[in-house]
């Protein structure tokens, strides 16, 4: 339950911040470069550690404040 408001919250504002549209495509580079993240880590480490965790989470938080302007610009 609360993984779910964890992660509804977000997206919700997000949603309400630059649209259904922009929340997508915000999600989905997300999405990508996690994915990327995954496969590099599998490749170089293995699997998946803690460390890899968290620069996924750090990635993902780096392409959002790039994202947000561009995606807020067009809205």
């Amino acid at each position: 339950r609360t993984i779910l408001l964890a992660a509804l919250v977000p997206a919700c504002v997000l949603i309400w911040a630059v649209g259904p549209v922009g929340a997508a495509i915000a999600l989905a580079m997300i999405a990508l470069l996690a994915r990327c993240l995954t496969v590099m880590a599998t490749r170089l480490c293995g699997g998946i550690t803690g460390d890899m965790l968290g620069a996924a989470n750090e990635w993902a938080e780096t392409a959002f404040v790039i994202a947000a302007p561009l995606l807020l610009a067009f809205r």
